[in-house]
């Protein structure tokens, strides 16, 4: 934690949010009244900082929720929660400017959240508006993935097997050489190539069009991968400074997951503060906001009720403004709560995806493309 102030939106219930600031439980249910339209929640206030937006909350005739600690300056950080109508926020954007301390800067987190928007991207001529959400479809070149392992390992089965995606629907197709399954086992980045590089380029030659993702977390394969035809990383480890190198070199889309153990702590907020340092982390480095998309990380160093929350509050990182990437097809956390087979997921699996599309999922990543694009068809009429 850097202790940078950042915000988000909030849909938990107003009375977990301020139990969880620290609020004072003597007026807690009161006080959650005030709070039960759209809640913005600010991270990282220092005390002197957080009683100056109170009163200036106070001001324009809507409460602030900080830590009981505050008034008293007893505590050194508050998390705040508010819920103010558009024109209070506005008004008390203008105000923020003008104060002390990290104020203006507060200001100027409230108006990127507000005013940013995610950037159109554009590959082989294909437009990614966020019109619609969009189907990323699997295709494991790999003996022994959890649910596909060796169907499509040799050429003609994966050529036969992308031929269906893109007739079922598919936007993107993911392309991976190893498996990420529990307890898998490590290939080498040459052996990865040698899956994945010939599928590449004869889908390249064959389907000039399509887009074609790279799944691996390796630079050297997803260099390779690129130069023969892919267009886009879906890195699933923790991006390190020779994939930046990668990406910045081709200045192609990239997938950035949460993958890393977060120990304790709320999982949503944990993720949404790892975005927020990562994507600026990136951004200094050189890499194109509108070249970067979000994945949470659904089965990777989570547990099953991380993967709920983290579907059941997806619409909390919207404030981020870039493109969420979900994967959630046939993953173990359905298995072990219903007691499905891989198979048996596909029906929970659309039934999420279709949850996550309502609440501003763009990519969604699946073994099943055709179930999954005439659930967007039905989805869209009502949309």
């Amino acid at each position: 934690m850097n202790n940078e102030i950042f915000i988000k939106y909030s849909s938990l219930m107003p009375e977990e949010e301020l139990h969880k600031i620290g609020f004072d439980s003597l007026y807690l249910n009161s006080a959650a009244l005030k709070y039960k339209t759209k809640k913005i929640k600010i991270f990282n206030l220092k005390s002197p900082e957080a009683n100056i937006l109170k009163q200036l909350c106070l001001s324009l005739g809507f409460d602030c929720g900080v830590s009981k600690g505050v008034v008293n300056c007893v505590v050194d950080y508050t998390n705040a929660i508010l819920s103010p109508s558009e024109a209070q926020l506005n008004e008390l954007i203008r105000k923020l400017k003008l104060q002390p301390y990290r104020l203006k800067q507060l200001a100027e987190e409230f108006e990127k959240v507000l005013t940013e928007k995610k950037e159109v991207i554009e590959i082989r001529g294909k437009i990614f508006d966020w019109s619609r959400p969009y189907i990323v479809a699997i295709l494991n070149i790999t003996p022994d993935s959890f649910s596909d392992g060796g169907k499509y390992f040799s050429m003609d089965s994966a050529l036969k097997r992308a031929k269906e995606l893109i007739e079922e629907g598919a936007d993107i197709i993911d392309i991976g050489g190893e498996s990420t399954k529990p307890g898998y086992i490590e290939v080498s980045d040459m052996d990865e190539c040698i899956r994945i590089l010939p599928i590449i380029e004869k889908l390249r030659s064959i389907y000039p069009e399509i887009v074609l993702s790279v799944d691996t977390r390796k630079p050297y394969v997803a260099e390779k991968a690129l130069e023969a035809g892919a267009d886009i990383i879906n890195d699933i480890d923790l991006i390190d400074d020779e994939m930046v190198k990668v990406q910045k070199k081709f200045s192609c889309p990239i997938v950035v997951t949460a993958n890393k153990d977060f120990k304790t702590g709320d999982i949503v907020e944990n993720v949404y503060e790892y975005f927020n340092d990562t994507v600026s982390s990136l951004c200094a480095q050189g890499v194109e906001r509108k070249n970067i998309i979000l994945d949470v990380g659904i089965g990777f160093n989570k547990t099953v009720e991380d993967c709920f929350a983290l579907i059941k509050r997806a619409s909390e990182f919207n404030s981020l403004n870039l493109p969420m990437y979900w994967g959630i097809s046939r993953k173990s956390f359905m298995q072990k709560t219903f007691g499905l087979n891989p198979k048996e997921c596909d029906f929970p699996s659309l039934v999420y995806s279709d949850y996550l599309v309502q609440n501003g999922a763009n990519f969604i990543r699946t073994h099943e493309v055709r179930d999954l694009k005439r659930s967007f068809e039905f989805l869209g009429r009502v949309l």
